[in-house]
């Protein structure tokens, strides 16, 4: 299990706490869409279906009843004052996705972070190239692409 602030540390770059909680996580769901009844204890639901507030207030609720610790939204919505009360009420870490991340590229992130924490390996911090790259898309507010010298990303 990995800290939910540990977690957003080593996304820096792509994620940012709007509601914080000292729960810990274990794995990874995706939430494709609002309705799905997903997610326990343990899991980081990747809220990719709920792209408006009608959506993702029921959805916060059901998480949080499911116990589960912590829900990542992409921003701007994450940042909406309903939104985060309810998260904060409910006891349920809320986190925003930047505009200009990628929901597949943090699904890759997130579960090299989870698999090295079960595996104990030391290195849970993001300490590759992703995270060179997310950290230099994060100073110029732009995306970073990755090239080999075949240009094949």
């Amino acid at each position: 299990m990995i800290p939910v602030n540990d977690l957003v540390a080593a996304l820096r770059g792509q994620v940012d706490v709007v509601v914080g909680g000292a729960s810990s996580v274990d794995e990874v769901v995706v939430q494709e869409s609002a309705r799905e009844h997903i997610g326990g204890p343990g899991d980081l639901i990747l809220g990719i279906g709920l792209d408006s507030l009608k959506r993702a207030l029921p959805a916060i609720e059901r998480l949080a009843d499911r116990g589960v610790p912590a829900v990542v939204v992409r921003a701007p919505l994450a940042y909406a004052d309903p939104l985060a009360d309810a998260a904060r009420s409910r006891g349920l870490a809320l986190i925003a996705l930047f505009p200009n991340a990628s929901w597949a590229h943090l699904i890759h992130q997130l579960r090299d972070l989870l698999d090295r924490a079960a595996t104990g390996d030391p290195r849970t911090k993001g300490d590759d190239l992703y995270a060179l790259a997310d950290a230099a898309a994060g100073l110029i507010d732009a995306s970073v692409t990755i090239e080999d010298a075949h240009h094949r990303v």
